[in-house]
This record gives structure tokens, sequence and C-alpha cells, in this order.
């Protein structure tokens, strides 16, 4: 069986061969690169009992392997989706577009590698499904999240930084220019008041990563982080 980096760069290969465009190549070269370096640091933690001894045996015996280099394609599908759904968001300082494109190659990823005995069809097409979603909303809420962050630098000055409310927060409704959001553990806050152009961008259930206050009755965006369309 070929071990992952074998496989990305073969996908790579072929990808290569029916592309027209140079830029696009690139771009490609270093989403997978992206999805990759994503492995080799964090897939480890998602391994059951029998490949956490096999991970361990390579590095008791001093084997210089990264993930890629130690298991094969049938791992690719366990780890889409949160490289989608949150590293792409967290770790990832690149514009909507390339989001998009990002979630976009990791669909096509994961139907490229049905080809492979050893890759369970439909953990490949589960995941192939969710990363076109995110292929579709990753840029939505890149725009939303730089759109709202930009217009908390030119809000009112609520003081320190002692907000009144901050975490990860769900979007629990969206009227017009408004959204309500409700932190883990506490009541639906809101409305909270949109720029033009925010609210469509935005869907029931997405996550926000933000910080709150409140003056003279209203809530208040004092800060945004990210936005997760989960």
């Amino acid at each position: 069986m070929p071990t992952i980096e074998e496989v990305l760069a073969l996908f790579l290969e072929d990808c290569a061969r029916s592309s027209k465009s140079g830029r696009g190549r690139k771009d490609l070269g270093s989403i997978i690169g992206l999805f990759q370096r994503y492995l080799n640091n964090y897939a480890y933690k998602g391994l059951n009992a029998a490949d956490q001894k096999l991970l361990e045996r390579h590095r008791k015996e001093g084997n210089q392997f990264d993930f890629c280099q130690i298991f094969g394609p049938d791992k690719i599908s366990d780890n889409v989706s949160h490289f989608v759904a949150s590293y792409l968001i967290r770790k990832v300082s690149q514009s909507p577009p390339f989001l998009g494109k990002a979630a976009k190659t990791l669909e096509e990823l994961c139907i490229w590698i049905m080809r492979y005995k050893s890759v369970n069809k439909e953990k490949a097409k589960l995941a192939a499904e969710h990363a076109a979603r995110a292929a579709i909303n990753l840029p939505r809420a890149a725009r939303a999240a730089k759109i709202l962050w930009a217009a908390t630098l030119e809000g009112a000055d609520f003081g320190s930084k002692d907000f009144d409310c901050s975490g990860y927060m769900d979007i629990s409704r969206i009227e017009e220019d408004c959204v309500w959001i409700k932190p883990p553990a506490g009541r639906v806050i809101g409305p909270l008041v949109l720029p033009p152009g925010v609210a469509e961008l935005l869907e029931p259930s997405w996550e926000i990563n933000c910080a709150l206050a409140r003056s003279r009755g209203r809530w208040h965006f004092v800060e945004v982080v990210n936005i997760y369309p989960h």
C-alpha cells in the first residue's frame, strides 16, 4: 500500500497533467502542502490504539518518519473534516477565494483516493461532501469575519478589554441586518446590528469567536476573530 506522501504526490501529478494554468498548479501544490503538514502535526490525535502503537514503535526505533510516511490513504478521509472546518480558519491566513479553493481541492482528493482498495468509499464520499459544503461556506464566513473585524476597529470605544461577554458563540437567529447569538452557557444575546451585506453571508448555527459589550441598553461587537461555518 502506498503511503499518504506518495498518494498526495500522485494526486498532484494527475492534476498537473489536466491543468492548463501554471498559477492553478502553484495554488494546488500549496494546498496539498498545507494538508500534508496538518496530517504530520495533528492527525496522530485521531489514531486508534493499534495505529498509536505502530507510531510509537517507529519513534522508539528512532525512525524519523512523519505521519504521511507511515500511514496509507485510508487515513485521509478521517482528517478532511477538521482540516476544512477548523485548521484552515484558525491557522491559515489566506484570502477567502483561497480557502474556498482549498476545500474544493480536498473534495477532489477524497473522490480521487477512492481508486485505492484500502480506502473506505463511504467515508471518502462523506468527507468529499463535507469539503464541498466548506468550499461554498468558507469564503462567505471569511468575508463576513473580515467586514465585522474592520467594523469593530471603527466602532465606539467601550473602555477596557474587560468585555461583558466573549468566547465562541452560536448564531441563533438572523433578521435583516441584525443577528442574535448564544454563548455556551447563558441566554441568547441580541439584536446585534451588522454592517451592510454581512447578514446574507451568515447562516444560523455557525459559530463566531467574538467579544461583546453592552452600552446604552444595546449589545455591540467589540472584537471578531473567526467565523466557523458548521
